[in-house]
């Protein structure tokens, strides 16, 4: 079986490490990037199942990297989304649209909340 594979984005690195510890205990393979130009040197990666980022509303440069996966940037089917944010309500963005599946999950999060947003990103069929 493969084990699915996550891009963790985000500027607080014990925010990704709390990530990538929950998406392990899940069977992900992770990589991590720092910011969206980070994040970047992925697109055209079409093993990336499922994109985990922080979005700020100070820090509006993230929005880009959802642009770029909306528009094919990671393989023909964009992976989901996981958007994690203390602020995502004030989020100049609406989720799902143009075929993305964007989850939103509000910071701080509990475990049961990032395993609900997992199962919204993956729904058993």
């Amino acid at each position: 079986m493969k084990m699915l594979r996550a891009l963790v984005v985000g500027s607080d690195r014990s925010g990704r490490r709390e990530v990538v510890g929950r998406l392990d205990e899940c069977q992900f393979e992770c990589v991590e990037a720092e910011d969206c130009i980070a994040a970047l040197r992925f697109a055209g990666d079409d093993s990336i199942d499922l994109i985990v980022t922080e979005v700020e509303t100070s820090r509006l440069s993230d929005l880009p990297l959802l642009q770029i996966v909306q528009n094919g940037g990671f393989g023909k089917s964009p992976p989901p989304v996981i958007v994690c944010s203390a602020l995502w309500h004030d989020a100049p963005w609406s989720p799902n649209r143009g075929g993305l599946e964007v989850t939103l999950l509000g910071r701080p999060f509990t475990p049961r909340a990032f395993a609900d947003a997992l199962d919204a990103a993956f729904p058993v069929e």
